[in-house]
């Protein structure tokens, strides 16, 4: 297993978690490592939401980070031997400039 992290800079469009910044990558061969676990959190106040394609909004969602005072709570996803999940099956949508914390436990 590794841990990695990212920080994504939000840019007030709907946007692929696996956008901006540096491409993580676990070996050669993927873009997108299956995780057994990832990890979001707000850097601010801003709610953040979190989709599952392109459509994800202010009104359409699956999840929203939300919090007034730091720390702020992070929302996890986990996945299951068999059904890994991957940071590029998850969209979201914030406040442009903002920040939003990544982390992942690859298997």
């Amino acid at each position: 297993m590794a841990f990695l992290t990212k920080t994504l800079t939000l840019t007030g469009a709907a946007q692929n978690a696996e956008s901006g910044g540096p491409t993580i990558t676990a070996d050669q061969n993927s873009l997108s490592p299956p995780c057994c676990l990832i990890t979001f959190q707000q850097e601010s106040g801003e709610v953040i939401n979190i989709g599952s394609d392109a459509t994800v909004s202010a009104t359409v969602y699956g999840a929203a980070l939300t919090g007034t005072a730091a720390p702020f709570e992070p929302f996890q996803f986990f996945g299951s031997t068999g059904n890994s999940i991957k940071l590029a099956d998850f969209w979201v949508f914030g406040t442009a400039g903002k920040k939003l914390h990544i982390a992942m436990v690859l298997y």
